[in-house]
């Protein structure tokens, strides 16, 4: 029995989904886009958002992130050094620029702060940094090896103990059940002119057009909602943020031409199905990061950068598969 089989035993037949109305408005009225692997993918009639329903219940999902946090290798390890060295990069060059004054004294907050080498690398930058991460193997990982001020628990709705410069959550809001409620959160628990950085998926991307279901960011069991520029802008300006900045990047589409995440048996019953997509992604993602850290080929290397450098202007200006987005509080 795997950790799926575990996970979904522990919970009856009859209460391991939940329907849910539009994660961001709670409209209930929404046109059905299509089928998405075990579940629907839905249009809210109301504000636009694009979501799925049914979903994984709560407990689930909750179990999921607490008890199934990964292993971090050292190839992993040094992959994401890479990478949140390149986020903090982006972040200091499209973040609205801070006041004189918090700009000498800056305090960062991160929520989903994962292994902890964002903040790490954040120190240079930031007189303060601190975050709040629901794994307890990968919060332990960045007090242990970082010394960083890590709270194991979801921060929200609790307000924080002081008001924020930026609060950074990355790769989040599409796991989140009422994203809407952590948005008001952060504007919250910001100071008068701090800002919300957050990455997410783009529906509104190229790729997702080209592949449809197989897009990479098409994940039911842990990507809820789907916003695009317009609609994450919209609810942003809603809640009380002044101003909105939003980037693309895209992702290699060499690389996402397979993917077959959300293929499912349909003579399967619901907890199959289920149980059938998880097993394929993690396939899936396994095989992803041993590419990612194959940096042994020389000619792989090459050939991708030249195909990235080719296709980079097609997956930017508000087409890239992924969105950095900056909202400023008034």
């Amino acid at each position: 029995m795997d950790f799926w089989e575990r996970l979904f035993a522990s919970v009856p037949d009859n209460d391991f989904l939940e329907a849910t109305a539009c994660p961001a408005c709670q409209g209930s009225e929404a046109a059905t886009l299509s089928r998405l692997g075990p579940t629907f993918l839905k249009r809210c009639l109301a504000c636009g958002l694009v979501y799925s329903s049914p979903r994984l219940s709560g407990s689930l999902r909750d179990a999921m992130y607490r008890q199934n946090p990964g292993s971090l290798t050292p190839e992993l390890d040094g992959m994401l050094e890479r990478l949140m060295a390149e986020r903090l990069g982006h972040l200091r060059r499209e973040m609205f620029p801070l006041s004189a004054a918090a700009s000498r004294d800056a305090a960062l907050f991160e929520v989903g702060s994962g292994w902890g080498h964002f903040l790490h690398l954040s120190r240079a930058h930031f007189r303060r940094v601190s975050g709040a991460e629901l794994s307890a193997g990968q919060a332990a990982h960045s007090r242990e090896k970082f010394g960083l001020d890590i709270t194991e628990r979801d921060v929200f709705p609790a307000d924080l103990p002081e008001k924020q410069d930026v609060i950074a959550a990355f790769e989040l809001l599409e796991h989140l059940p009422r994203p809407a409620l952590f948005l008001a959160w952060a504007h919250a628990n910001l100071k008068p002119g701090g800002q919300l950085a957050v990455s997410t998926p783009n529906y509104a991307s190229l790729y997702r057009r080209l592949l449809g279901p197989r897009w990479f960011y098409f994940i039911p069991s842990q990507h809820l909602t789907y916003f695009s520029p317009a609609t994450l802008t919209a609810l942003l300006r809603k809640i009380g943020f002044r101003e909105v900045r939003v980037f693309t990047s895209g992702r290699s589409l060499l690389r996402e031409r397979r993917n077959d995440h959300n293929r499912i048996d349909s003579s399967l019953d619901a907890r199959g199905q289920w149980l059938q997509t998880l097993r394929i992604r993690d396939a899936i993602e396994a095989e992803r990061d041993s590419t990612a850290l194959d940096r042994g080929n020389p000619f792989k290397r090459a050939w991708h950068g030249a195909v990235w450098r080719l296709l980079q202007p097609l997956t930017t200006g508000g087409y890239g598969d992924q969105m950095r987005v900056y909202a400023r509080k008034g």
